[in-house]
C-alpha cells in the first residue's frame, strides 16, 4: 500500500500567496524512484504478505491560508488528491467542521450536475432519502450534495445516519472534529488535516495537537482493506513544517514527559526502596531521559536557553526537594528532621499499589471522618485519573433529565445549596456523578455512544480508586469509611447498586433483557434463582432447554455461603468485652479459575473504629 503526505505550508493570518515553485512529487519504493504520476495498477490489491504502508510520499506546497479557512481546500484540490474516492477533514472545532461542509456543499450546488462527489442517480436518490430522516436542517442541505460533517453536537441518531452514509460510500466527504479520530472505524482514502492547532482553554491559546493525535488522524488514510493506496493533506503553518517531517519521516526528537508526573514516579522509586535520601533521589533525577533533553532543550521545560549547567543542576535539585516535601507534608513519605532520610508509609504504598495520581490521593486522605457512600463517590468524580472526560453542550438535557429522576430511580442526586436536585448540570464532576449514578441502576437510561464510553472508563478507574480507599481506611482505622468504600468498590465493579432489581445479571449469560424477564415473575435474587424450577425460567425468558438448567448451574461458581456466629466470653479485665466469632463454610466451593476472598471487619458503629481486620481466602 502507498501512503501520501502533502502538506500545505503557509504564514496564518497571512492571505498574500508565496511565489514558491511546487517540488516534484515522488513516490520512494523498494523498487527505486519514480514519478507519483506513475500509473498505479488498480487490480493491486494487499496480499497476506504486504506490508500495511510499503510506500511513504512526502510533496510540500507553499500556500498562505487563514486559520479555520476553507481556502486551499476547494473541489478542484480535493478531486486532485482524493482521486474521486472518500475524504475525511479534520477540524479543529465543530463550528469549523459545519462551517467547511457548508462552504463544500455550496460550491458542490454552484457546479450543478457535475458535482463530483455524486456519480450515480441511485446515489442521489439514496442521499435525498437521508436528508429527509436528517433532524439537523443545515445537515440536511450538505447531505443532498454529498457532504457531510460529524461532530458532538449532532443528536445520535443524525451520527449515526452520516456514519451508515460514510461507510456505503454514498457520502463521499465528511467534515469532523478530532474525536473521531478515536474509537470510532470510519476509514477513508484520503485525510485532510486544515491544521494543526486546536485552542487550549486552560492556557487560552492556540497549540499544536500531540504527535500522537496527528498519527491518529493520518491513520484513517488507505487502510486494508478497503484502500491500496492513501493519501494524507496536512495543512500547517512554516514555521512548523520541520516537525511533520520529522515525524513522517520517523526522526522527531522525542521529549521527556516526566516532570507533568514527577511525584508519582518519585513515591514509587520510594516505596521500592531504589530511593532512601535526598541524595539518591537527585541522582535518579539526574540520570533520567529529563535531564538530558533539559540540558539539549532547556526552554521545553520552562527553563531559559543557555542555563549554566550547576543552575541546571540547582534547578533539579529545587525540583526534587519540592516534591518530597509535598509527598511528606501529606503524610505519605517520612523524614528525619533535617529532610534528608526518606521512607514509605502507608498511603505511599497504597498510591503506587493501585497506580494513583498524586491528586486523586490526596482527596482520599482528605475525605471526611465519616465517610459515606456518597462522599466517596464524589471524591472519585474529582479524581485525576478521568478527569480527560467533558461536559459537552449537547449533553446537558439528558444529563438534566437523568438528575429531576421523575421515575426515583437514582440513589444520590446532585443538589443545589437549597438541599433540592439541581435542575442544570454544570460542571465535568457533576456529570461524572450523574452517569455513575444512571450506571449502577443496572437499567441505564444513557445509550449515546461518547456517554457509554465516559460510563466505561467511570465505572473501571473508579473501583480501583475504591478499592484503594478501602485499604486506607482499614489502615487509618476508620469502620463507618471502610465500609462505604468497600461495598462501592463492589458496586463499581458489578455496575450495580447492592439493592438493584436485576442482581442476577452479575451471572455468565444473564443480559438486561432476561434480567428483566426474571423480574417479571419474581426471580429477583440468588436464593430465588436457587429455588426456581429450570422449565419456569425458560419460559418466562422465551429461552429453549436446557437454558434454565445452566443458568442454575451458573450459581456454583459464586461464592461459597458463610454463616458467621459472635458470642460473648466472660473477661476478667473490668470495663472489658470478649468476642469469640465462628465462620462456617453452609456451600462446598465448587473448582473454579476464580479465586474468591473476603475482608472480615469487625468495629464499633458508635466510636467509627475498626477493632479487628483479617482478610479470608
Amino acid at each position: 500500500m502507498t501512503l501520501t503526505f502533502l502538506l500545505l505550508t503557509g504564514k496564518v493570518l497571512d492571505r498574500t500567496p508565496l511565489n514558491t515553485p511546487f517540488p516534484t512529487l515522488f513516490r520512494y519504493g523498494k523498487m527505486g524512484v519514480k514519478p507519483v504520476d506513475s500509473p498505479i495498477d488498480p487490480n493491486h490489491k494487499l496480499g497476506e504478505t504486504s506490508e500495511p504502508i510499503k510506500d511513504v510520499n512526502t510533496f510540500y506546497q507553499r500556500k498562505s491560508y487563514h486559520r479555520g479557512s476553507t481556502e486551499g481546500l476547494g473541489i478542484d484540490i480535493l478531486m486532485q488528491h482524493s482521486r474521486g474516492k472518500s475524504a475525511l477533514i479534520f477540524c479543529s472545532t465543530r463550528k469549523g467542521a459545519q462551517e467547511a461542509a457548508l462552504r463544500l456543499s455550496q460550491m458542490a450546488m454552484d457546479l450543478g450536475h457535475s458535482n463530483p462527489f455524486i456519480k450515480y442517480k441511485e446515489q442521489q436518490e439514496r442521499l435525498r432519502e437521508a436528508s429527509l430522516a436528517c433532524s439537523d436542517k443545515q445537515l440536511q442541505s450538505c447531505i443532498l450534495y454529498g457532504v457531510g460533517y460529524h461532530n458532538g453536537g449532532l443528536c445520535l441518531k443524525d451520527r449515526n445516519l452520516i456514519e451508515g452514509l460514510f461507510l456505503n460510500g454514498d457520502l463521499q466527504i465528511l467534515c469532523t472534529t478530532n474525536t473521531l479520530a478515536h474509537g470510532i472505524n470510519l476509514p477513508a482514502h484520503t485525510v485532510v488535516i486544515k491544521s494543526t492547532q486546536y485552542y487550549n482553554k486552560e492556557k487560552g491559546l492556540y497549540v499544536e495537537y500531540d504527535r500522537s493525535m496527528i498519527l491518529q488522524m493520518c491513520g484513517r488514510a488507505g487502510r486494508p482493506p478497503f484502500e491500496d493506496t492513501g493519501m494524507v493533506i496536512i495543512m500547517t503553518r512554516r514555521e512548523t513544517v520541520y516537525l511533520y517531517e520529522n515525524l513522517l519521516n520517523g526522526c522527531e526528537m522525542v521529549e521527556s514527559r516526566l516532570l507533568s508526573c514527577i511525584t508519582e514516579h518519585l513515591i514509587a522509586e520510594i516505596v521500592q526502596l531504589t530511593i532512601s535520601d535526598i541524595t539518591r533521589a537527585i541522582e535518579w533525577m539526574k540520570y533520567s531521559y529529563l535531564y538530558v533533553r533539559m540540558k539539549k532543550n532547556p526552554e521545553n521545560y520552562a527553563v531559559k536557553k543557555g542555563i549554566p549547567s550547576e543552575r541546571l543542576e540547582k534547578h533539579m535539585h529545587e525540583i526534587c526537594v519540592k516534591n518530597i516535601n509535598e509527598l511528606s507534608r501529606h503524610g505519605m513519605i517520612w523524614t528525619d528532621e533535617y529532610g534528608f532520610l526518606l521512607k514509605p508509609l502507608e498511603p505511599g504504598k497504597l498510591m503506587t499499589k493501585y497506580y494513583l495520581k498524586f491528586d486523586t490521593m490526596k482527596h482520599i486522605i482528605e475525605a471526611p471522618e465519616s465517610c459515606s457512600m456518597e462522599d466517596a463517590l464524589h471524591i472519585i468524580c474529582r479524581s485525576e485519573e478521568i478527569a480527560w472526560i467533558q461536559l459537552r453542550r449537547n449533553e446537558k438535557k439528558l444529563l438534566n433529565d437523568i438528575n429531576t429522576d421523575k421515575d426515583g430511580r437514582l440513589r444520590f442526586h446532585i443538589v443545589g445549596e437549597n438541599g433540592k436536585k439541581k435542575k442544570r448540570i454544570q460542571s465535568r464532576e457533576e456529570k461524572i456523578f450523574v452517569l455513575a449514578n444512571d450506571c449502577l441502576t443496572g437499567d441505564p437510561s444513557v445509550h449515546d455512544i461518547s456517554l457509554n464510553q465516559d460510563m466505561n472508563s467511570i465505572c473501571s478507574n473508579g473501583c480501583r480508586i475504591a478499592k484503594c480507599m478501602k485499604e486506607y481506611f482499614i489502615y487509618r482505622k476508620n469502620y463507618k469509611g471502610t465500609i462505604n468504600s468497600t461495598l462501592l468498590a463492589k458496586c463499581l465493579h458489578q455496575r450495580l447498586w447492592d439493592d438493584s432489581p436485576y442482581l442476577l445479571k452479575q451471572l455468565p449469560g444473564i443480559g438486561m433483557v432476561t434480567a428483566k424477564a426474571l423480574h417479571s415473575i419474581g426471580i429477583i435474587s440468588f436464593e430465588t434463582m436457587a429455588e426456581a424450577d429450570p422449565r419456569r425460567i425458560e419460559i418466562a425468558t422465551g429461552r429453549k432447554y436446557p437454558f434454565g438448567n445452566h443458568i442454575k448451574e451458573s450459581l456454583l461458581t459464586l461464592p461459597p455461603k458463610v454463616e458467621m456466629k459472635v458470642e460473648k466470653i466472660e473477661c476478667r479485665r473490668q470495663g472489658k468485652s470478649k468476642l469469640a466469632i465462628t465462620l462456617t463454610r453452609l456451600s462446598q466451593a465448587t473448582a473454579s479459575t476464580k479465586r474468591h476472598y473476603a475482608d472480615m471487619v469487625v468495629g464499633s458503629e458508635a466510636d467509627n473504629h475498626i477493632l479487628f481486620h483479617e482478610k479470608i481466602r
